[in-house]
């Protein structure tokens, strides 16, 4: 689930599994889709093992990450 609470907004995402790779490509819809403009996005998490900087490096080459490095 993806949630603003201030704003009163909330999108839900359903997939088949849960894998990194999926958890990835939901944080690329977060910025690209959802906040395409947002200087920043603060992501909180639950402790679910796919849910890592580490499912970001799976899934995307270094150069589409765009700073210093994923989790800063």
């Amino acid at each position: 689930m993806i949630s603003e609470p201030l704003e009163g907004k909330r999108e839900t995402v359903v997939t088949q599994i849960r894998t990194a790779l999926d958890f990835a490509e939901i944080l690329r819809y977060t910025s690209d889709t959802l906040y395409q403009r947002a200087e920043k996005i603060v992501l909180v998490t639950d402790i679910l093992n796919t849910h890592s900087p580490a499912s970001l490096y799976k899934a995307f080459p270094p150069e589409e990450e765009g700073g210093g490095g994923y989790g800063d």
